[in-house]
């Protein structure tokens, strides 16, 4: 039960990543001319599922564990700018992130409201919460230092060895992004 809890969790925290994605890159960056070619290639390898796990599997050497961020803000808080700014350049100071951030307005999102105090309790703004709550940091004292080093106890933790297939399509006509998300262990798991 515990393991399809984590799995739900992941999901959940994947969409959210996704919709990250999506709003860092299309806000801040034009969005290229669509190339069917491209497109085509893409649905190509994700269509074939033994060629996507096989690549998958021939990557993962290469691939790193990227840290999900969630910044908790309000509109009132005179303080959370600064943990903003900080994230954002951070973020944008590398080709290759090695965290992706959200940045939950609790007072103009319900979604986020209750994401912050049903599954964090949280106590004040700005906190900033690192893979899912494994690092907690509240308040600006020491900020970009606490950041920094709790950043790497995140990267460099053992942790579950899963492969993430996530889809994002966005319907400019509807303004409508639609998400998916599949995960799949590769671990081996033993029952008693």
């Amino acid at each position: 039960m515990k393991l399809l809890h984590k799995t739900v969790l992941v999901l959940i925290i994947s969409i959210l990543l996704i919709s990250s994605v999506y709003i860092v890159f299309f806000t801040e960056t034009k969005q290229p001319e669509s190339n069917n070619t491209n497109d085509d290639s893409k649905n190509q390898n994700n269509t074939n599922e033994n060629n996507s796990n096989n690549n998958n599997n021939n990557n993962n050497q290469d691939f790193t564990h990227i840290v999900l961020v969630e910044e908790a803000t309000t509109t009132w808080c005179s303080n959370c700018p600064v943990v903003a700014n900080i994230l954002h350049k951070k973020f944008n100071s590398s080709d290759k992130p090695d965290f992706y951030y959200i940045s939950m307005l609790e007072d103009k999102n319900i979604k986020a409201h209750n994401r912050l105090y049903n599954d964090y309790n949280i106590l004040g703004f700005p906190t900033v919460l690192i893979d899912g709550g494994y690092k907690v940091i509240l308040g600006t004292i020491d900020f970009e230092k606490n950041f920094n080093e709790k950043l790497s106890e995140a990267k460099n933790r053992q942790t579950p060895k899963l492969i993430i297939n996530l889809k994002a399509k966005w319907n400019e006509t509807r303004k409508e992004l639609t998400t998916t998300a599949k995960a799949v262990t590769i671990e081996n798991i033993f029952c008693s």
